[in-house]
């Protein structure tokens, strides 16, 4: 049995919305903002293909991420913020790390052509511990859904969510870029607690910069949104465990002075015990809004360079 009971498009059509203050906010600043993993909007098919309740497939969620970025918004920053549920799909995936076992209907050319496209991906696949395009595992929880998904629908979701999703993004990175002559990518999500040190006597990262290794942004631009964490008491790691994952891979460019940082923030440090925004989320929105100044500034200083050079 199989599950293609779908509609063709996302809901109203859309894969995002886009947070801005005013209609000028390219000319503001050569910084984005994104965040691709809080969307909540869960459509009723998804729901009744689930062996999960929506409550558990929340877990999959950088929960209530999106509101981190509404500082940044009211100072002049756009954010392009994903409506589609992780569960729906994973726009932090390339679209060929897929669980091929979970599709139906697959033609045997596009399952060749997927094959080849995941010997080539330049980081292991995450599908292979259930957490790839469309994800199909759920640690302490086991299978998500019921039955397969049609290849149709899985590719409707990537045609009409994820390259949406990114062409949009894509769009607004190039427009800063031609306008600035750089720009700012910030990926924002949220982590878990992460364990503290085998001693105990380390405390645990509450903000995880990645860069992937150097390969999306410089070490003086991760240097100066690391400073910035530590100036609000944060314990600040970079690149462990988290170095960023398709959003930098896709997006950042250095030939066209397109950089991407990936900023992972401790849920503890915004929310409750309950998962629901707690009274310190506010200063949260205020550290992510000097993150996006800090990184407006490194960009501005080095045009100034370039320009002197």
């Amino acid at each position: 049995m199989t599950y293609n009971n779908a509609p063709a498009h996302f809901v109203d059509d859309k894969a995002y919305w886009v947070r801005r203050n005013g209609d000028d906010d390219a000319l503001i600043s050569p910084v984005i903002l994104s965040v691709p993993h809080a969307g909540r909007d869960y459509p009723q098919y998804i729901l009744n293909n689930a062996r999960l309740p929506q409550n558990a497939l929340q877990k999959l969620e950088d929960r209530y991420a999106d509101q981190l970025v509404s500082k940044s918004v009211e100072a002049g920053y756009c954010a392009i913020i994903a409506r589609a549920p992780r569960a729906w799909i994973d726009l932090n995936r390339d679209p060929a790390d897929i669980d091929l076992s979970n599709l139906t209907a697959l033609p045997r050319d596009m399952r060749k052509q997927i094959l080849a496209q995941q010997q080539e991906l330049p980081y292991a696949m995450k599908a292979n511990a259930g957490l790839g395009l469309i994800p199909s595992r759920l640690a302490g929880y086991g299978d998500i859904w019921r039955t397969q998904w049609h290849w149709d629908d899985v590719k409707a979701r990537i045609v009409n969510t994820h390259a949406i999703y990114h062409d949009a993004l894509s769009d607004r990175l190039t427009q800063r870029r031609n306008i600035h002559g750089c720009s700012v990518l910030l990926d924002v999500h949220s982590m878990p607690s992460l364990p503290r040190g085998r001693t105990n006597a380390q405390p645990s990262a509450q903000i995880v910069f990645g860069n992937r290794h150097g390969a999306s942004a410089d070490q003086s631009l991760m240097d100066i949104l690391a400073h910035t964490a530590r100036s609000y008491g944060l314990v600040v790691e970079q690149n462990t465990p988290y170095a960023g994952g398709y959003v930098l891979s896709r997006h950042a460019d250095s030939r066209r002075n397109i950089q991407a940082v990936q900023i992972e923030f401790d849920r503890a440090l915004y929310l409750d015990n309950c998962g629901e925004p707690a009274s310190t989320i506010g200063q949260m929105q205020s550290l992510l809004c000097d993150m996006a100044n800090a990184a407006h500034d490194y960009a501005s200083s080095c045009l100034k360079v370039q320009a002197a050079e």
